[in-house]
């Protein structure tokens, strides 16, 4: 489970960029706007982020209760961070940055909906968690992450083609991660 939560947040630390001043001084897009329209979308889904791995570490050490209070947050702020992405005008004319933060977020919201509500039906099955049960949660988990892996690599894309056209430097933060 460890593996995985780390796996996660290492996929996490890696997609979240920040972009140097290293633009064209005749560029016709402000480099701040560009700037702030990067970090908006690397940030925005850090709480859903941070909602998925506190109800994923929450799986195997917390009663039904906190279970279902994180799951129930987690559908909340993910619902809401997806809203906010989707209201947020395209910038430089532009779509495809921000479409490919929403299809991470269409995807965060199928993982709670569908894949976080069976494993809480999973645990709800047992008075205690048994090693099956364990097992299967880890199966689905794993599916989870192979799932995500490839809309980061779209999303990256994305990050690259948007730091090119603006002529900013992509800098990972969280190197040694």
């Amino acid at each position: 489970m460890k593996k995985l939560i780390i796996l996660s947040a290492f996929l996490f630390c890696f997609t979240i960029i920040s972009c140097n001043e290293s633009v064209k001084e005749n560029a016709v897009v402000n480099k701040e706007d560009a700037i702030e329209y990067n970090d908006f979308l690397a940030t925005s889904i850090d709480p859903v982020i941070t909602k998925m791995l506190d109800f994923e570490e929450a799986l195997f050490v917390a009663d039904n209760e906190k279970i279902k209070a994180l799951y129930a947050e987690l559908i909340s702020i993910t619902l809401e961070t997806r809203k906010k992405i989707s209201e947020r005008p395209a910038f430089d004319g532009n779509e495809t940055f921000k479409n490919s933060l929403l299809e991470i977020m269409n995807f965060y919201t199928t993982v709670a909906e569908k894949d976080y509500s069976r494993i809480i039906q999973l645990i709800e099955s047992e008075n205690e968690l048994s090693q099956e049960v364990s097992d299967k949660i880890e199966e689905i988990l794993t599916t989870i992450y192979d799932r995500e892996n490839e809309y980061y690599i779209n999303f990256e894309k994305e990050v690259s083609l948007y730091a090119k056209k603006y002529n900013l430097e992509v800098n990972e933060l969280n190197e040694s991660y």
